[in-house]
């Protein structure tokens, strides 16, 4: 193989082995970027869900003292009497 084909096969080598970095490199960054969007809605969700938590752990607060204070109330003497 004449020296200048030996050449340009070594830069066409280098040329294809550029292109094939720049595609894995490419493709990192794409997975890397994924990822990042990945986390930003896990850690959104997880913020609303704790959020909604304190508001459903509030809500159940406040039905178990209505309950509890419903309880408290006095009954009338004439729902205590079974119907004859």
């Amino acid at each position: 193989m004449p020296e200048s084909s030996r050449g340009y096969l070594k830069e066409g080598l280098v040329i294809v082995a550029s292109i094939l970095i720049a595609f894995a490199l490419d493709a990192s960054w794409d997975r890397y970027q994924e990822h990042r969007e990945e986390q930003r809605i896990l850690d959104e969700l997880s913020g609303e869900m704790k959020a909604a938590r304190r508001r459903i752990q509030g809500s159940i607060g406040v039905l178990e003292a209505v309950l509890a204070t419903t309880r408290a109330l006095p009954v009338p003497a004439e729902s205590r009497t079974a119907p004859a």
